[in-house]
């Protein structure tokens, strides 16, 4: 099963474009195992801390949707083949000492 997290663009009342939303496809996650939920997805997102890739604004998931191959794509996604692309295993995996995780550290300078 293929799952995609797409980011949504909705057209503003009185703009060029037809009314309705853009889907672009920011990540394919190939070969996940069937009875998967996308609340699953979300989760395994979460705990390999790529959810900051798809936040808008500081909310997790902020404009963008999770949707599986198995519904049909609503409207459209396009970008789906130039997405970045990941394996339901390297995603679920924990990772090894050498590979980490990404840690941002921010610092307060403070005067005398």
């Amino acid at each position: 099963m293929l799952y995609v997290v797409a980011r949504v663009i909705n057209s503003p009342r009185g703009s060029v474009r037809p009314r309705g939303s853009i889907r672009t496809a920011r990540l394919v996650i190939v070969d996940v195992p069937d009875r998967t939920t996308v609340d699953d997805v979300r989760a395994a997102l979460e705990r390999a801390g790529r959810a900051s890739e798809f936040s808008e604004a500081g909310v997790p998931f902020g404009n963008h949707e999770i949707r599986s191959s198995g519904r049909r794509w609503p409207y459209g996604i396009s970008g789906i083949e130039d997405a970045t692309r990941i394996t339901w295993e390297r995603l679920t995996r924990v990772p090894t000492r050498g590979e980490g995780r990404s840690v941002t550290l921010r610092f307060t300078v403070r005067s005398a």
